[in-house]
């Protein structure tokens, strides 16, 4: 759009304005603009309006010269202005995501029944562990039988050579819940890791009326497994 003040006076303004359809394109506000010029044009009483158009239109560009006066100039450039030449809009969508993993580490205390000079009666004992977690997620720990003698989830075996003393293992205090890996009626440690330290308690018991053993250290070994 061309601003040209010809030969009119200083309260005129000329506004040019060139539609290109030609050459296989789009016609450029075609109809928008035509609607939207001519409702400017009504309202716009006692402008002249000159408008030439060449005979091979569309194929030609449209050249329209308006006269108008200045206090309705801005009008017209905000009217032309506030209708866009292309309206079509085209939307799609795309997926942003993370995914996050829980990392755990776990330790265990050794468990020691002490020193003893009895197995008559039951031995206790106790020793607590961690599972350290950087999420929140359930978290399992298992417990393997043991290396000690000829161990089972049922009866649990330290040895010393090829003497051995029954234990087991327990997740309560009242030593009723065998900790095993969830099978035979054996119980696992489970919780929802809080992103951070998460303690737990194992519960061990000598079997009663033992006496007498030979003297000795005597051990098993455990693996625990947490899965996350």
């Amino acid at each position: 759009m061309l601003w040209n003040s010809k030969n009119y006076s200083d309260k005129d303004l000329t506004f040019l304005i060139e539609l290109f359809t030609g050459n296989g394109g789009n016609c450029l506000m075609r109809s928008n603009f035509s609607r939207h010029f001519s409702d400017f044009i009504r309202r716009s009483h006692g402008n002249e309006l000159a408008f030439r158009r060449n005979k091979n239109f569309p194929a030609a560009p449209i050249k329209a010269e308006v006269i108008v006066n200045k206090r309705k100039a801005l009008s017209l450039c905000a009217l032309l202005l506030s209708t866009p030449v292309f309206s079509a809009t085209e939307d799609t969508t795309f997926l942003v995501s993370i995914t996050i993993e829980n990392d755990c580490t776990i330790s265990i205390n050794d468990l020691n029944f002490g020193t003893v000079n009895d197995l008559t009666p039951s031995i206790s004992g106790s020793t607590s562990g961690t599972v350290t977690c950087t999420g929140l997620a359930p978290v399992s720990v298992a417990f393997s039988a043991g290396t000690g003698g000829t161990s089972s989830f049922t009866t649990r075996q330290m040895d010393d050579g090829t003497n051995t003393i029954d234990y087991n293992l327990y997740r309560d205090a009242a030593n009723t819940e065998i900790l095993g890996d969830g099978t035979g009626g054996t119980f696992t440690i489970d919780f929802t890791s809080t992103g951070g330290a998460d303690a737990f308690d194992v519960y061990g018991l000598t079997g009663a009326g033992q006496n007498p053993k030979p003297a000795g250290t005597y051990n098993s070994t455990i693996t625990a497994t947490a899965t996350f």
